[in-house]
């Protein structure tokens, strides 16, 4: 089964306890898919550890040594014995995910997590008590004031997640990775953090760095299939380079694992997938985007998300039966684009420019998102509050040390797409998930890398040449160019896109001109389809493209309309700090074909009003005041 954790802490005996039982026992009972539960106590907190459907996704355990109790969810070899785990937390990454709470004696209770922050966690303060949960919402349940924080929402709906600690709740803190909260009875919450990825002062070379990873990556995936059966785990493959450095290592150990990608020979990632898994000899499985597929059960689904991310995003948790039923492990390539230098402000030392180059990725939604704030002044606001918040999040990274600092700022404000929400969605969805990336050990090679390493992808495409030989000329679904025929991977923010086309098309003709040449095709489609409303051509490109494809799904897909739509309904009816009315227009609009906006961005608003209304419910079933 999938597990969550719940600790109130506090002081206090007698009805102070009784509380804290009861308190914990109703956000037991609340948890999505809980199937019940096991609670331990001291005269200072009480803890529960939730089991939840559907079975798997990981384990835990709930106990307590005299005055002391202990709570952990995680990989099976801390929560066995979370006490073993003190001490390594800074140094564990994915391969030994973990939440760690204790409660000591004296009433001071500690919550350790990772190197990665794997599992999210996240903790309030409140009537002088100490709340902690792995489910955000939760914490209302515990007794958490409901609001919703503003500047968290603006964040959420223009990032996806909100940057730093912050969460959509005002009250509630994510602990960062690599942390200890201590806290005390009477006195403030401390938080310590140090992640496991941090610029390193030792720098490897060009050939240390190629041969290390020919010996390091293999042991990362030989570690993988250690822990897993191999006839329960599968590869997920997409058309991209990081998961099929995967597969090319799990075949090289001699295991035989399904491999899985989903869409159709229509779209250029699926036939990619497939090829790579025909290369490496691995059995292949496509998972068709049938209707039943598309938004399915996503109102519910939005009660499994932790303020980050929304079920429109989250592909995989459509084909969770499906997946299920091939594995109950997948491995996948989740963060490795990122942390080989994928960010177009790579190359940007000063905190103004970058900070400019973040918000240019997001800008373009804000017009979308600010007819749905119930608040006119924290609609107006929007664009330089977000803006201001990112240029904050800046101030403790020193980008003149180096020109790839900003790809430390990604990881470390989870700003990598996904950031662990998928990892965690499909974690209560029954899916164990390895992120080989993420591993500690290779998080820690990574630190070692330089600047011009990432610059461009350069390390990593040397990496596929001289190290994944086996699929290196196999074209990438993106821009049909195989690495084998590529210098040049990424766009860096410090020189002109026409400088570094050209550039790339002088050392590689033929690569530079079929990735000049799909950019201009795209470009020229999408403006024959605004301009003259003749979309046939663009939506051709967008199917070959893109495995979900939100607003060709949107126009020729009537139950994606249809479900959208119903998520839309349902925000409607929340009220909070999203427009009920506007979002109902949405609705309206989506189901007669005219949406207000994209239809990303319209989740993400039924999303956030969905969350917001969780929590009002939970206050009032709290029967706080």
């Amino acid at each position: 089964m999938s597990h969550e954790l719940l600790v109130v802490a506090g002081a206090g005996r007698g009805g102070a306890a009784a509380a804290r039982s009861s308190a914990v026992q109703r956000a037991a009972a609340l948890l999505p898919g809980a199937q019940g539960h096991d609670r331990t106590e001291t005269a200072t907190a009480a803890a529960a550890l939730v089991t939840c459907s559907p079975a798997g996704g990981g384990a835990g355990s709930v106990g307590r040594t005299g005055d002391t109790l202990q709570v952990a969810v995680g990989v099976p070899e801390v929560t066995a014995g979370p006490a073993a785990g003190i001490g390594l937390d800074r140094t564990a990454g994915a391969e030994r995910r973990h939440v760690v709470v204790t409660a000591g004696a004296d009433g001071t209770v500690e919550v350790r997590n990772d190197g990665v922050g794997m599992i999210p966690v996240f903790w309030a303060l409140a009537d002088d008590q100490l709340l902690v949960s792995t489910h955000l919402a939760s914490l209302v349940s515990l007794g958490a004031p409901p609001d919703v924080d503003e500047l968290g929402l603006l964040e959420y709906l223009t990032m996806l997640h909100p940057i730093g600690e912050r969460t959509v709740l005002a009250a509630a803190r994510i602990l960062p990775p690599g942390a200890t909260l201590t806290w005390r009875p009477g006195a403030p919450a401390e938080v310590t953090s140090t992640p496991i990825f941090l610029p390193s002062s030792t720098r490897l070379t060009d050939d240390e760095a190629v041969a290390e990873f020919r010996e390091l990556w293999p042991s990362v995936i030989a570690g993988i299939l250690d822990r897993h059966p191999a006839a329960d785990t599968a590869v997920s493959l997409s058309g991209g380079l990081d998961s099929r450095a995967v597969a090319a290592a799990v075949s090289d150990l001699g295991a035989e694992l399904t491999t899985f990608t989903y869409g159709s020979q229509r779209n250029r990632e699926t036939r990619t997938a497939a090829q790579v898994a025909d290369r490496v000899r691995l059995p292949h499985l496509t998972l068709p985007v049938t209707d039943d597929r598309l938004l399915a059960d996503a109102v519910a689904e939005t009660t499994r998300l932790d303020g980050a991310h929304t079920p429109a995003e989250l592909y995989d948790t459509w084909f969770l039966d499906a997946i299920r039923a091939q594995a109950g492990t997948v491995i996948n390539g989740h963060a490795g684009g990122p942390l080989w230098g994928d960010e177009k402000a790579h190359g940007l030392t000063g905190r103004a420019e970058i900070a400019r180059a973040v918000w240019g990725r997001y800008a373009g939604a804000v017009p979308h998102l600010q007819p749905f704030l119930a608040d006119a002044g924290l609609a107006a606001g929007m664009a330089t509050a977000v803006q201001e918040s990112i240029l904050d999040s800046l101030q403790p990274w020193d980008f003149a040390q180096r020109s790839d600092m900003i790809t430390f700022w990604q990881v470390a404000n989870r700003q990598t797409r996904w950031g662990n929400m998928m990892v965690n969605a499909m974690r209560r969805g029954g899916v164990y998930v390895e992120t080989p990336f993420l591993d500690g050990r290779f998080l820690e090679y990574l630190t070692r890398l330089r600047p011009e390493h990432r610059r461009n992808g350069r390390l990593y495409l040397r990496i596929h040449r001289e190290a994944v030989t086996r699929t290196a000329d196999i074209p990438r679904s993106d821009d049909g160019n195989p690495p084998a025929a590529l210098t040049h991977l990424f766009w860096t923010g410090d020189e002109s896109f026409p400088r570094q086309w050209l550039r790339m098309t002088a050392e590689h003709p033929v690569s530079g001109l079929r990735r000049g040449g799909r950019r201009a095709t795209g470009r020229l489609a999408a403006i024959a389809r605004a301009r003259t409303g003749v979309s046939y051509f663009a939506d051709v490109l967008d199917e070959k493209a893109a495995v979900f494809p939100a607003e060709l799904l949107l126009r020729t897909r009537p139950v994606y309309a249809d479900r959208l739509a119903g998520m839309l309904r349902a925000g409607a009816e929340a009220g909070g700090p999203l427009k009920g009315d506007a979002l109902a227009a949405a609705a309206d609009a989506v189901v007669a074909g005219r949406p207000h906006a994209p239809p990303l961005l319209l989740a993400r608003v039924a999303t956030a009003a969905l969350w917001a209304a969780d929590f009002t419910r939970r206050h009032r079933a709290a029967g706080t005041p």
